[in-house]
């Protein structure tokens, strides 16, 4: 998100293409746009020029492997699947989530702010995060200041924390 203006952009359930918070600067900077999500974000990527990648790398999928090994089906079920959701209760810990926030000036005393994140593990698929919520994960108005959030991602957007 830029200060001046309040231009902003993002993207949620982008699969398959690596440095999602470039694909949110080019919808920010190219489109009239703040928000694009899933296949559609992929093909915006791809047509902006992004390169599509395999991102599953052999711990991230061991790591899936053992955790499905200790869990009940629901807990793995996904919705494709007559399974019931998963209970999600036991599901964040400190290691199940990552994102990195950043606030930036520049030298004519413009804020800018970044907000990136793989996501919270084992959650519900189609789970939207803060990250990509313009007021919750991040949010930029020159005249107040910068914030970028990280934690728990659903509490933060039921009170827009970074705008707060």
């Amino acid at each position: 998100m830029n200060g001046p203006g309040h231009q902003a952009g993002s993207v949620a359930g982008l699969v398959g293409i690596p440095r999602a918070i470039t694909v949110a600067r080019r919808i920010m900077e190219h489109t009239p746009h703040t928000l694009l999500v899933g296949d559609n974000a992929r093909l915006f990527a791809i047509r902006e020029g992004f390169q599509e990648q395999n991102q599953l790398t052999d711990p991230s999928r061991l790591a899936w492997e053992e955790w499905k090994k200790s869990r009940t089906i629901s807990d793995v079920a996904h919705f494709d699947s007559n399974q019931s959701l998963p209970n999600t209760s036991k599901l964040l810990t400190p290691e199940s989530h990552d994102t990195i926030g950043l606030c930036a000036l520049d030298g004519q005393g413009n804020l800018a702010a970044g907000c990136t994140t793989s996501g919270m593990s084992w959650k519900i698929p189609g789970r939207v995060g803060d990250s990509p919520i313009i007021g919750s994960g991040l949010y930029v108005d020159n005249e107040v200041g910068a914030a970028a959030g990280t934690g728990h991602g659903d509490e933060m957007m039921k009170v827009c924390l970074s705008y707060r």
